[in-house]
């Protein structure tokens, strides 16, 4: 399993990605499409970067729900809110990104009314996804670092620790 600094460096290529092949693809909606075609006159190379960050942000979601989705399985206790938020988002991205995938690949007729939603909507999921989860991750990696570097942290925690259990096993005794 990865650190939690290597899965937020995920989290904001993620993000960064998703930014980038949303706003290309609002650009490229700018251009005529024909209807009995079903193409647009956009140039190729543009709609190549775009389906290319398609491809990268697919990728970069595989791999993190590889991690995320095993780790789900050892929690013994009920999910505090805001995970049970960036879990939802993480699930409704992977299933707007099946419909997506499908709509282009598969029914195109479908295309114009529902994939610049549905891009739209993978970007404020990702944006939700990332921004409830790298800001914590990054403050726990850092606190861990910081505290974890110097011995007599440690040595310092485990004093009061055994200070404030003296009380408890005491009265055992």
């Amino acid at each position: 399993m990865a650190n939690p600094t290597f899965n937020s460096i995920l989290g904001v290529a993620f993000l960064v990605v998703g930014t980038g092949a949303t706003f290309l693809m609002y650009h490229l909606w700018g251009y005529p499409f024909d209807k009995e075609k079903l193409r647009s006159s956009a140039p190729r190379w543009l709609t190549n970067v775009h389906r290319a960050l398609g491809y990268i942000y697919l990728s970069i979601y595989v791999v993190l729900m590889v991690q995320m989705v095993p780790r789900v399985w050892q929690y013994q206790v009920e999910l505090p809110p805001r995970t049970v938020v960036h879990l939802t988002c993480g699930m409704l991205i992977g299933a707007i990104l099946i419909a997506k995938i499908a709509i282009v690949r598969f029914f195109k007729h479908r295309e114009e009314p529902l994939v610049p939603l549905y891009g739209t909507s993978l970007w404020i999921c990702t944006l939700l996804v990332v921004g409830l989860a790298v800001p914590f991750a990054l403050r726990e990696s850092y606190l861990n670092r910081q505290f974890l570097q110097d011995p007599t942290s440690a040595d310092l925690r485990l004093a009061r620790v055994k200070e404030q259990l003296r009380p408890c096993t005491s009265s055992f005794l």
